[in-house]
Order: C-alpha cells, then structure tokens, then sequence
C-alpha cells in the first residue's frame, strides 16, 4: 500500500485528477487500487460524472485525518454555479471555493495535443498495444515511457473511447488503479449539489485541505495521460 500510495503522491495515477468532462455519458463507478506484488485489492472510493459535473468520495486511513475530519471526504466541483465544495459528513462541515472553473478536457494519448505528440520534445513517448478489455469494457491500451531523476519509467493506460477517459493505469511490477462498477445512467442533481444541514468553516491557516485524491497529479511528475472518485449513500 506503501508503493501505491507514493505513486499516487507523484501523480502517476490520473484516476483522481480533478477532471470536468465537458462530453461524454453520464456514469457512477468504483475506485479500486490494486497492489501488483501481493494482487491485494482494496475500494478507495467512488466517482459520479454527470451533465459537467463531478464527485468524488474518498475513504481516508491516515488516524490524525481520521480524527480531525472523519473518515470520508467528499468533493463536488459544480461549474455551473462556479463551485467547488469539500464535504466532511461525519462532522457536518464544508469547505468553499469559488470560481470560474475549466472546462476544458485534458487531452488523452493519441491525440495530437498529447505531449506524446511532441515525442522526445516533452521528454515523453506513447505506442499503442493494441485493444484490450477491462471487466466488459473495450478499451484501447497504451504504453507511456518517460524520465524522472535520470531513470525510465514505464506506464499502461486503458482508455475507454466510449467514455472518453482511461479507466486504468497501472506502473508495472508496482501497483495499479481502476474503475470498476461502470454503469452508464443519468445522475441524481442531488449529488452535485451542496447538501443542508452542514456548517460552513474555513481551512486552518498553513494548512490544506485532506485531498479527495491520494496526492497530487503532478504534470512534471507523471506520464500526462488524464484519466479521470465510501460505498455509502451521499450526504444530504
């Protein structure tokens, strides 16, 4: 867990990133990291993409976050009401950030606004494996090399094209991440929105926030590919 956690923090895993599809269907769906050397699994939490909106809940393990704010975070980013709110459920308290918020889709492999498309130029190179299926989805793999501290790094990317988005990636011999549960429906407004009967606070100066990701998604740390969440019912 270690491992993951760390590739998580340099940003390998785009799963997390704080991305707004602008098109695209509407789908909920797990988060599942998976440890490659002892093929433990574990649902770090869950994903809802609906009409340029997205939340995602997050299980947290750390025991000082555990007791400062709960168990389980929640973000929700609304563009259409320029938000983006930070839920804490078990203690009723949110946090707010206001702002216009891109909408823009970061670009995949394959596409010519890819730093792969730029090659050795963005110190970065893409190949195409072939089609592959994860659970019954189809999807497209790749293979993304890179440098970081002098050494090459290899990572696997599935895109889904259905989607739009890879639905896993995966650092060889070392730990994987992926959407799994995939179901394709309309979301409930309720989810993207702010729910009642939570206290309005503010962050503890010099300090940030708990992530609704594992870390962060370090461009310069990572293979640009962009992917773009507990099992419980979402506050209200």
């Amino acid at each position: 867990m270690r491992k993951i956690l760390l590739l998580c923090g340099l940003g390998i895993f785009g799963l997390w990133s704080s991305l707004i599809k602008a098109e695209g269907p509407e789908f909920s769906a797990d988060v599942v990291t998976i440890n490659l050397n002892d093929r433990t699994e574990r649902v770090i939490g869950k994903i809802y993409i609906g009409n340029f909106r997205q939340r995602k809940e997050m299980s947290i393990s750390d025991k000082r976050t555990i007791e400062e704010y709960g168990q389980t975070v929640v973000q929700i980013i609304n563009p259409q009401r320029q938000a983006m709110w930070q839920l804490f459920p078990e203690k009723r308290k949110y946090w707010e950030r206001n702002g216009k918020i891109p909408m823009e889709q970061p670009p995949l492999p394959g596409d010519s606004r890819h730093p792969c498309s730029q090659g050795k130029e963005k110190g970065i190179s893409c190949a195409k494996l072939g089609t592959d299926n994860i659970g019954n989805r189809q999807t497209d793999k790749w293979e993304l090399s890179f440098m970081r501290e002098g050494k090459t790094m290899r990572s696997l990317v599935w895109i889904d094209p259905k989607l739009g988005m890879a639905i896993r990636e995966e650092s060889p011999g070392m730990a994987a991440m992926e959407l799994r549960n995939i179901k394709e429906e309309a979301q409930p407004d309720n989810l993207f929105e702010l729910p009642n009967g939570y206290q309005k606070t503010e962050p503890p100066q010099g300090r940030s926030a708990p992530s609704s990701s594992p870390g962060s998604n370090g461009a310069s740390a990572s293979p640009p590919s962009q992917v773009t969440p507990p099992r419980s019912a979402p506050p209200r």
